[in-house]
């Protein structure tokens, strides 16, 4: 569960740093689906480095 909290820390970081680089390019939905698909990235990226 703490990778999990790092990975997720993470995601928050970059979601963050893009919503204060590009608040311009990005509106919210494309900002939540960035995150949503960070998220599921670093889930599905530990499941496989938790069973390979």
């Amino acid at each position: 569960m703490d990778h999990l909290r790092d990975i997720f820390g993470m995601v928050m970081d970059v979601t963050s740093y893009h919503q204060a680089r590009s608040s311009d390019d990005l509106d919210g939905d494309e900002l939540l689906l960035l995150g949503i698909g960070l998220v599921v990235f670093g889930i599905a990226f530990m499941i496989y480095a938790h069973f390979f």
